[in-house]
């Protein structure tokens, strides 16, 4: 199934479908993958939280296993004095990934663990993306972006605000859900 050397995670997603036992290993790679990269550690690496996971920055191996690229947006934080490597800005990433809290500008940038907060819910909706694509009792759906039905393809930040935050719209996983599996 993993032929092409390397592969982002949405174009894999849009070329394959994958079974339900497929799709659970490729969610506790990218779990641990992100595990990782949050982790602080006693022995020197710093904690760093992403900003702008989405499908598009997992990458697929050959042997299918995963990596997480394009780290320009993240922070790091460091353990030993506590502190928070950031830029000023609190809206970077893509706009359709983004969290309620950094939707809304109330993610509270002096705790690194709102910005682990904020990875871990786009990486919620990276996990629904490749739910679509599961063969669930011989159906599955073709490749999407979160809020596809929701949302224009290019989101204005308020236009998400209003579905994600106003609205508190849902993604669906119908399709799954009524699975016999």
């Amino acid at each position: 199934m993993c032929k092409r050397t390397l592969n982002a995670l949405r174009t894999f997603s849009y070329d394959y479908y994958a079974t339900m036992v497929y799709i659970m290993v490729f969610a506790d790679v990218k779990f641990q993958l992100v595990h990782f990269v949050h982790s602080r550690s006693d022995v020197g690496k710093p904690g760093i939280a992403h900003r702008d996971l989405k499908s598009k920055n997992i990458l697929v191996k050959k042997n299918c296993t995963c990596a997480i690229a394009d780290l320009g947006l993240a922070v790091r934080h460091e353990s030993v004095t506590d502190t928070i490597d950031i830029a000023p800005n609190q809206r970077v990433g893509t706009k359709r990934y983004m969290a309620p809290e950094v939707l809304e500008e109330t993610i509270n940038m002096r705790h690194f663990d709102s910005f682990k907060c904020a990875d871990i819910y786009a990486l919620g909706l990276v996990y629904w993306e490749i739910a679509r694509r599961c063969n669930a009792g011989g159906i599955h759906e073709e490749y999407q972006l979160p809020y596809y039905d929701l949302v224009p393809s290019d989101p204005s930040i308020e236009e998400m605000r209003k579905v994600v935050c106003d609205q508190r719209l849902m993604l669906s996983y119908a399709h799954i859900i009524t699975s016999p599996f």
